[in-house]
């Protein structure tokens, strides 16, 4: 049997996010406009790096990493979707890594069974 964290990595790096009011892959009307979607590949190596990082995830309950991974991966879709061009090191990125490592360890000084809660009233405020 694989780790949890495996098994929820393939799932997560298959889900695409919801977003309320960007259409499904819209086609830009003349040459000079691009699709509001970012590149695909931009995204995936992106949400990778965050699945791949285990000190944002190490001190959490299950539950509430993948609170936090979820959450995360929608703040990435929402920057890429705002920030025409950017890569994975762009300093958006570098910034939410670094928000989600400092929510990690504020959280996993907690509790296991606070955890979940307080993560979600965290990312709430954010």
């Amino acid at each position: 049997m694989l780790p949890w964290w495996t098994c929820f990595r393939r799932w997560f790096s298959r889900r695409k996010p919801v977003t309320e009011a960007s259409p499904p892959n819209p086609e830009p009307d003349s040459l000079n406009e691009t699709p509001t979607s970012p590149p695909e590949d931009v995204f995936q190596r992106s949400v990778e790096r965050l699945l791949e990082d285990e000190s944002l995830t190490a001190d959490l309950v299950d539950d509430a990493a993948e609170r936090l991974l979820a959450w995360g991966r929608d703040r990435v879709w929402a920057i890429l979707n705002e920030e025409v061009g950017a890569t994975e090191d762009h300093p958006r990125l570098v910034a939410l890594r670094r928000q989600m490592r400092a929510i990690a360890r504020q959280v996993g000084e907690l509790p296991p069974d606070q955890q979940a809660e307080a993560l979600q009233r965290l990312l709430a405020e954010q």
